[in-house]
C-alpha cells in the first residue's frame, strides 16, 4: 500500500456533516494524505477531528463556496500525482482505492475511475451513467465488469491532479447540482474515458 500513500491524496468537502459521519469515513483512510475543506467554518469540528486523525491540511472557509469551488480548492492544495475525491458519507476500503488506481493506470486514455457503489443494505446505487440526451433513462447500472460511463457520481472519483487542472477543474458555476454530468461532458470532449471499476 505504500505506493498508494505516496501517490494519492484524499480530498473531502464538508458542510454541516456530523463528527460521527466524518469519522466513519476517515477511519478507513489511515495512511493517506487527507485534505478537508469545510464550507461551514466549523472550528469546533476541526479541533475535534485534528485531535483524533492525522489531517494533512484542514481549510475553514468563512462562507459556503459551493461544492465545485470547495472541491477545486482542495485539489489545488494536493501535492501528489493522484487525487481521490470523496463525499463524507462515502465509506471506501483501501483495497477499493487500490483497484481504482490500478484501473486508471491500466486503461489507455482513462481520465477518471469510479467505484461500483452500494447502499448499506448491499443493493446497487448510482455510480455513473449515460447523458440525458441519449434517452436511456437514469438507471442503476448492473455491471459484470469494468465499463465506460458518460459521467461519474462525484461522491467517489480518482483522477490525476495535473489532468484535472488542465481540463479546468470542476465548473464553479455549478454550486451544488450536476457537476458530475458537466465534468463528464468535458472529459468526453477530450476523447478521454470515465471507467466504473466493477470490483472496487
Amino acid at each position: 500500500m505504500q505506493h498508494l500513500y505516496e501517490n494519492i491524496t484524499i480530498t473531502i468537502l464538508l458542510y454541516k456533516e456530523s463528527y460521527e459521519l466524518i469519522s466513519n469515513c476517515l477511519n478507513k483512510l489511515d495512511g493517506f494524505k487527507i485534505i478537508l475543506v469545510d464550507n461551514d467554518n466549523n472550528s469546533y469540528l476541526k479541533k475535534k477531528i485534528n485531535k483524533e486523525f492525522d489531517i494533512h491540511k484542514y481549510i475553514l472557509n468563512n462562507r459556503n463556496l459551493g461544492w465545485s469551488k470547495g472541491v477545486n480548492q482542495a485539489i489545488l492544495c494536493c501535492d501528489t500525482k493522484f487525487v481521490v475525491n470523496l463525499s463524507a458519507d462515502c465509506h471506501i476500503e483501501k483495497e477499493s482505492i487500490s483497484k481504482l488506481y490500478d484501473g486508471i493506470n491500466k486503461y489507455e486514455n482513462c481520465f477518471i475511475t469510479t467505484p461500483t457503489m452500494i447502499k448499506t443494505d448491499n443493493s446497487l446505487t448510482h455510480s455513473g451513467g449515460t447523458l440525458i440526451e441519449k434517452n436511456l433513462g437514469y438507471k442503476v447500472l448492473n455491471l459484470e465488469g469494468d465499463t465506460c460511463v458518460d459521467f461519474p457520481m462525484t461522491a467517489a472519483v480518482l483522477f490525476r491532479k495535473n489532468e484535472m487542472v488542465e481540463l479546468g477543474l470542476f465548473d464553479e458555476d455549478f454550486f451544488l447540482y450536476y457537476p458530475d454530468i458537466e465534468i463528464g461532458r468535458r472529459v468526453k470532449s477530450t476523447n478521454k474515458s470515465i471507467i466504473q471499476i466493477f470490483r472496487s
